[in-house]
C-alpha cells in the first residue's frame, strides 16, 4: 500500500480525541506493583516505572507528553497511570484499535517539532493542534463528507480502515514466547561479590569516524558513537574500510560504552561493531560471551551510569576500576569456588556466567534471544 499524504486533510486532534489530564505521583509515593506508569520520557513505550496503584486511564488510548520529553506519543494497549506531564488520548472513533492507534501515532509525532526549546504543549494547544490524516472517498472519487462535521468543519472523515490496512500491511510478525512470568524466582543478591569492571571486561577505546566517512564508505557493518537513539549506531560503515583505517573494530558480540555526550550509557552489539572517538568496546573474553551473559551485565553497568552524570566523561583508567556486583560459582557445599590464578578478582570469586545465560533465557522473551 502506497502512502500518498498530498491528499490528506488536516483534523484538530480536539476534534479526533477526548484529551484527559495524567496525575501527579511522586516516586516517593509510588507503591510496589505490576500497574503501568507512563512518564514524560521518550523510551520503553513510555512505560516509566510499575506501581501498585490501581490505573486512571484505560487502555486502548494513546499517551502523549506535553512536558519532559514534549511530543511522544504511544499507543497503550493496557490501563495505565500517566504522570501529570502526560495526556491520555481517547479516540471518539469507536472502531479504534492497535493499527489504527500506531499509524496515528507516527502522524501525532510529526508534530513534536512545534513543541521543542522548552515550549509546553498545553491542553488548549493540544486540543487545537491539527494533524494530516487519510480522508474517505466516494466510489466516484469524490471525498466523503459528513453533513454532521463531526471530525471537521469541511465534513471530511479520517478513513480509519485504510490506516488499519497499512499498518497489517507492512512486513513485520508479532514476537512471541514461550517463556511465562514467574518462571524464575527473584534475585537473591546477597551473596553475590564485587569485581572490577576491567578484570571482567577488555576495555578498547574508540577512533575517529565521521558521518562523512560513513556516507562515503556505505557498508553493512554497525557505526557505534555516543548517542542513545537507535542502540548508538550512527551508521553501517564498511568493514574493510574501517579496518585499512584501523579503526577500533570488534567482529563478535560486544557491549559499547559511550565516553562523552551520553556518558555511560551501555548497548549490546550481537554482530559487533566498529566504534568512534566517543564510544569504547567492551569484550568478555571469547570462551564466556554470550548474549544472555552480555544483557545480564549491560543492565548492571546501566545502574552506574549515574556516575558520568553532568559532563563527567567515561576514562578507560576510571571505568576499569568501577565496580558491579555479580553472583559467583558455588561449590555443592555451598561455599564460594575459588580461582587460584585469580582471574576476576584478588579474592578468587569467579563470576557465574551460567547462572547469568540461564536467567536471561527465563525471562519472558529470552527465549528469542
Amino acid at each position: 500500500m502506497n502512502l500518498n499524504p498530498n491528499d490528506w486533510k488536516r483534523f484538530y486532534l480536539g476534534r479526533l480525541f477526548d484529551i484527559k489530564k495524567g496525575k501527579r505521583l511522586t516516586a516517593e509515593d509510588q507503591e510496589a506493583g505490576c500497574n503501568i506508569y507512563i512518564g514524560a520520557i521518550d523510551s520503553n513505550n513510555g512505560v516509566a516505572n510499575h506501581i501498585g496503584q490501581k490505573p486512571i486511564h484505560e487502555g486502548n488510548t494513546i499517551s502523549l507528553s506535553y512536558n519532559g520529553s514534549v511530543g511522544e506519543a504511544f499507543y497503550q494497549a493496557d490501563p495505565y497511570w500517566a504522570t501529570d506531564d502526560v495526556n491520555a488520548l481517547y479516540s471518539k472513533y469507536e472502531g479504534f484499535n492497535e493499527f489504527i492507534g500506531l499509524f496515528m501515532v507516527a502522524t501525532i509525532r510529526q508534530e513534536k517539532y512545534r513543541f521543542s526549546y522548552g515550549r509546553k504543549w498545553t491542553l488548549e494547544n493540544m486540543n487545537n493542534t491539527d494533524i494530516c490524516l487519510p480522508i474517505r472517498y466516494n466510489s466516484d472519487g469524490s471525498p466523503f463528507i459528513d453533513s454532521t462535521n463531526f471530525y471537521s468543519d469541511e465534513g471530511h472523515v479520517p478513513d480509519w480502515q485504510f490506516m488499519e490496512n497499512y499498518i497489517k500491511s507492512l512486513h513485520y510478525k508479532p514476537l512471541t514466547t514461550k517463556n511465562k512470568v514467574g518462571n524464575i524466582g527473584s534475585l537473591d543478591i546477597n551473596n553475590w561479590k564485587s569485581f572490577k569492571v576491567g578484570r571482567i571486561l577488555s576495555i578498547l577505546n574508540g577512533k575517529g569516524i565521521t558521518n562523512d566517512e560513513i556516507e562515503e564508505n556505505p557498508g553493512t557493518f554497525n557505526a557505534v558513537q555516543s548517542g542513545e537513539e537507535n542502540n548508538g549506531v550512527l551508521g553501517k560503515i564498511d568493514l574493510i574500510y574501517c579496518k585499512k583505517k584501523k579503526y577500533t573494530v570488534s567482529e563478535r558480540s560486544c557491549l559499547t560504552v559511550a565516553r562523552s555526550g551520553s556518558a555511560g550509557y551501555v548497548s549490546f552489539h550481537p554482530n559487533g561493531c566498529v566504534v568512534g572517538d566517543s564510544a569504547k568496546i567492551l569484550l568478555l573474553p571469547e570462551k564466556i560471551a554470550s548474549n544472555g551473559v552480555y544483557l545480564f551485565i549491560q543492565t548492571l553497568l546501566t545502574a552506574n551510569r549515574f556516575k558520568y552524570a553532568y559532563g563527567r566523561k567515561v576514562t578507560e583508567e576510571k571505568y576499569a576500576e568501577d565496580e558491579i556486583k555479580l553472583p559467583i560459582l558455588m561449590a555443592a557445599d555451598g561455599t564460594p569456588v575459588i580461582d587460584n590464578s585469580n582471574e576476576f578478582s584478588d579474592e578468587g570469586y569467579i563470576p557465574d556466567w551460567q547462572f547469568m545465560e540461564d536467567y536471561i533465557k527465563l525471562l519472558p522473551y529470552g527465549d528469542r534471544i
